[in-house]
């Protein structure tokens, strides 16, 4: 079973992909209401954002030029701002991951056994693998979360790898040059019986962006690979998904602007 691209606040159905060259995508259409959703094979280049339309009778992608031009200005903007791409290197909190727990020194950063909580709007870089934990950013500051993966392993055998809870807008950002990787547990458990989130190996309650030249490799054992109940923008990278469920999936929207994204779903 494979997904489907999502049109921005527009979709009722899921289709499997089949990626082709430059020229966009081509699809084979069934019939099986979904959230919004991509998962299936997938590649888009940086030099052209893609956007698909979906449509109850009529489903296809937009080429590039007018077309693609027009359907674009048609839709609401996405969330991710040219600003987010850039701070200062100076304020970047360093996290280090260490098998069964992590260690940082700011107070932004709580830390208790394998469970890393970000409770502070800035940028935070994590290094090393935790075997069996999670990131969780929970903040209601104003501003973005950056978590820079550099060379992150995170391994869950519970719930989610990442747990974005709460936040403005999260950044997972792929620094250049690193291999990173997500996986989530086979089977969830949850606090109580009315709880069902999160529930991707990468799950965002926010708008999330995936940026960065480094490569992320997220495998969903229980659900889907990469999930965020808002918005869902791919900037860059190499991102290689395999899920359960839904490789890839937002809410709101989602846009791929550049970068190789592929996956497979059961």
């Amino acid at each position: 079973m494979s997904g489907r691209w999502a049109a921005h606040r527009a979709v009722h159905h899921r289709w499997p992909l089949a990626a082709t060259t430059g020229q966009g995508w081509t699809m084979r259409r069934t019939w099986k209401p979904a959230m919004a959703v991509v998962t299936a094979a997938m590649a888009a280049t940086a030099s052209m954002g893609t956007v698909l339309a979906a449509e109850t009778d009529d489903v296809r992608p937009l080429a590039a030029g007018d077309a693609a031009a027009a359907a674009v200005a048609a839709n609401a903007a996405d969330h991710d701002d040219p600003a987010d791409h850039s701070w200062n290197t100076a304020d970047v909190v360093p996290i280090t991951l260490s098998g069964s727990t992590a260690s940082s020194t700011s107070p932004d950063v709580s830390i208790s056994g394998g469970s890393v909580t970000v409770t502070g709007a800035g940028t935070y870089q994590l290094t090393g693998s935790l075997t069996n934990g999670q990131v969780v950013v929970n903040t209601t500051e104003s501003g973005i979360v950056r978590l820079i993966l550099n060379g992150a392993t995170i391994a869950n055998s519970t719930s989610s790898a990442i747990n974005v809870v709460d936040a403005d807008e999260v950044m997972v950002f792929l620094n250049a040059g690193t291999t990173n990787r997500l996986t989530d547990a086979t089977t969830y458990v949850y606090p109580d019986p009315s709880v069902d989130e999160p529930n991707a190996a990468l799950f965002s309650a926010a708008d999330l962006t995936v940026a960065g030249t480094g490569s992320l490799t997220v495998t969903g054992n229980a659900y889907d690979g990469i999930a965020s109940k808002d918005g869902l923008v791919i900037a860059s990278g190499t991102v290689t998904v395999t899920a359960v469920d839904e490789g890839v999936r937002g809410k709101d929207y989602l846009v791929v602007n550049g970068g190789s994204t592929r996956g497979a779903a059961g």
